[in-house]
């Protein structure tokens, strides 16, 4: 007996995988003893068939009142600190665990995977279940029942499965060397700028009255009021009412019209500019409505199968250009082009090839290295270096890294357009680092390989045609139970 507990001893010293495994379970073991036990033993003592909450191939996810549970033990490892042990939030989480290992289970045997009887033996030997402080314990070994050792082996068995699983699908990466060369190569050659930006905003406000001026037709303002009805024929009859004041428009809003307005007798909540006309209700030439009154029967128009009845509530309000908001934004959304080529006219006046001649504050991007798309691995991507927002489209603007990498020193930038901004550029220093930064980049990509393959392996399994989900109905049950309904 002394050489076996020797040899306990000896194992115990050099813990392998089994040994963890058979301390997690050993904990879970405690947790759905001490935490979930006390709490659901009472409600379900009646119940003695298990609750199906799922089933992955031949590996079924159950809840049962009267013994632990593969989901059990996930939900008593949850709610360890909570005073709900079936809090829904965390029966899901629970549910989303056990399917995970259920279907880790099932994938390892139906693959020809094999725990051999040895492996087993020594993960259980390794488990410190039979220790007495720290060593192995004959009297407790004697004292455990069978049903107990048996329970034991098979958890220990299960996720001893889940984990070689796990590991040779998910854990155990493959790279590519040349990818990782590829990657560490980008951040070799940095580059800092100087640069000055114009924001869209800068344009003049003379400039939008100029345009506003130009074309005052399209900042007319309009209040409507709206029927919409399926067809010619209805549309007709409506207008046959109102030639023949049987009914107000209002009135006629709420009998005949389909849309949302009608609560509102017709009224459109907001103003209407001219310029919305078209993508409103497809109107691309507005006179007739421009040139109605007050009172006038309706303009008839048709857009996306149904017809419109366009009416004025009060009289046209033609633009005085007190207020210049509206047009300014006008402009950005359909006139972006005028206010670039103000701005690019600008810069190309200047002859100097001083950055201070543009009359901006002059900033610092700070050193990064081609990144388009901004990979991740790579920490001196534009977008990370520097603080100013605009930057962050300049991750998939081709023309940004094309147009700084290729600049000679003592040469302002070509205009680049970055969101509604315009910036000029000028090369500050160049640094080329040789440093091997592939050790870095190895341990961000394991990180992302991780995270990759587990949300791959979690959606094949939940689009399996093995994965059976019938979580609500079975939780559904279980509180029906527990209510003693």
């Amino acid at each position: 007996m002394a050489s076996k507990t020797d040899n306990f001893k000896k194992k115990n010293n050099n813990r392998n995988i089994g040994a963890l495994i058979g301390s997690i379970v050993i904990l879970l073991i405690v947790v759905v003893s001490f935490v979930l036990s006390p709490a659901l033993s009472k409600l379900g003592q009646s119940q003695t068939s298990d609750i199906v909450l799922g089933s992955y191939g031949n590996e079924k996810i159950t809840f049962s009142f009267l013994k632990e549970t593969p989901f059990r033990q996930e939900l008593a490892s949850l709610s360890n600190n909570s005073t709900d042990t079936m809090d829904p939030r965390l029966a899901q989480v629970a549910y989303k665990r056990a399917v995970t290992k259920a279907a880790a289970i099932e994938e390892f045997n139906s693959n020809g995977y094999l725990i051999t009887k040895e492996q087993l033996d020594n993960a259980v030997l390794n488990s410190g279940y039979y220790n007495v402080n720290g060593s192995f314990s004959p009297s407790v070994f004697k004292n455990t029942t069978e049903a107990k050792k048996q329970e034991l082996r098979v958890n220990i068995k299960r996720e001893m499965q889940v984990e070689s699983w796990m590991y040779h699908t998910i854990i155990q990466q493959k790279r590519s060397s040349k990818y990782l060369e590829f990657i560490s190569s980008m951040s070799n050659k940095k580059r800092n700028f100087d640069y000055i930006t114009y924001d869209y905003s800068d344009y003049p406000d003379e400039l939008v009255l100029d345009y506003a001026s130009s074309n005052p037709k399209k900042f007319t303002e309009l209040s409507l009021s709206r029927i919409t009805v399926k067809d010619m024929k209805t549309a007709d009859e409506v207008i046959n009412k109102l030639k023949n004041n049987e009914n107000t428009f209002g009135e006629l809003a709420m009998s005949y019209s389909t849309d949302n307005f009608k609560t509102s007798n017709g009224e459109m909540s907001s103003t209407t500019y001219e310029y919305e006309l078209e993508s409103i209700f497809g109107i691309t030439n507005s006179d007739d409505l421009l040139n109605s009154k007050v009172g006038d029967l309706p303009v008839v128009v048709e857009k996306d199968g149904s017809v419109i009845l366009l009416t004025l509530n009060s009289e046209i309000v033609k633009p005085d250009f007190k207020d210049l908001t509206n047009i300014r934004s006008y402009m950005l959304s359909f006139e972006r082009g005028i206010i670039e080529d103000y701005f690019y006219d600008k810069i190309n006046s200047n002859t100097s090839n001083e950055l201070a001649a543009l009359g901006k504050e002059i900033k610092s991007t700070g050193l990064f290295s081609i990144n388009f798309g901004g990979e991740q691995l790579l920490s001196t991507s534009i977008d990370r270096v520097s603080q100013n927002s605009i930057f962050s489209r300049a991750v998939n603007n081709d023309n940004f890294f094309t147009t700084l990498f290729s600049l000679e020193n003592d040469t302002l930038s070509e205009p680049i357009v970055l969101g509604d901004t315009i910036s000029v550029f000028k090369l500050k220093e160049e640094l080329v680092d040789d440093t091997n930064t592939q050790e870095f980049i190895l341990s961000s990509l394991d990180r992302a390989l991780l995270n990759y393959k587990s949300q791959v392996s979690e959606d094949l399994i939940l689009k399996s045609d093995k994965y059976v989900d019938n979580f609500y109905t079975g939780y559904f049950e279980i509180l029906k139970i527990n209510q003693g309904i």
